[in-house]
């Protein structure tokens, strides 16, 4: 029920879209599992796209030492002690996923097609995985720390971050403006000719900010 009010259209929008499927076991799992059932289930069925996800979970609610215990137990599970080309086949093998189910949406989607949100993730969160067993410095949350710890790290060059994560907002810029336009959560730009030159025009004033960016 509560699920259903937090996402529920309204006349003034929706409140917070939540997706519990993703949760362990699916639609099948518990709601509000305990940390020993959490730490069995990432140690048998654990899945390489459960890693990627974990590597931006964080605390939303509820005691700090039960965060803490969650963080230390699922810590091996995302980061691996060796250095982990497995993360790579893992994280190649989700995108396939994803460009398999949806391969029409590749040339428009913003987040979906190719060089989009996804992919930008999909690169740092890999390199994340690749050795961040090695690298404790690495093992933050957010896309913009991520990226500056591979750079302080060596693993990215500094104009490399700065492209990546130039690119990453951007995207996001103009997603959140089709989604505004279109009062839904899309990721696609319309197919309208007209519609489409006006969001792409009316964004042209980022480009300037993008490149110079890129060249800082």
């Amino acid at each position: 029920q509560a699920i259903r009010l937090l996402s529920a259209p309204q006349a003034d929008g929706f409140a917070f879209r939540v997706d519990c499927d993703l949760r362990p076991a699916g639609k099948s799992g518990f709601l509000s599992p305990n940390v020993a059932f959490m730490e069995q289930y990432y140690l048998e069925q654990g899945r390489e796209w459960e890693r990627t996800a974990m590597l931006k979970a964080r605390m939303v609610a509820g005691p700090d030492a039960l965060a803490r215990r969650f963080g230390e137990m699922i810590r091996p599970f995302v980061y691996r002690r060796y250095l982990d080309y497995g993360a790579l086949e893992g994280v190649a093998i989700v995108k396939h996923d994803i460009d398999r189910v949806h391969r029409s949406a590749l040339e428009s989607d913003l987040k979906l097609g190719r060089g989009g949100i996804r992919e930008n993730e999909f690169l740092v969160q890999a390199l994340q995985l690749l050795d961040g067993g090695k690298r404790p410095e690495v093992q933050v949350t957010g896309h913009d720390d991520a990226i500056a710890s591979l750079v302080a790290a060596g693993v990215l060059a500094p104009e490399e971050g700065a492209e990546i994560r130039t690119d990453y907002w951007l995207l996001r810029r103009l997603e959140n403006r089709i989604q505004m336009v279109a009062e839904a959560q899309t990721h696609a730009l319309p197919d309208d000719p007209p519609e489409r030159t006006r969001i792409l025009h009316d964004f042209a004033p980022d480009f300037p900010t993008r490149q110079a960016a890129a060249e800082a």
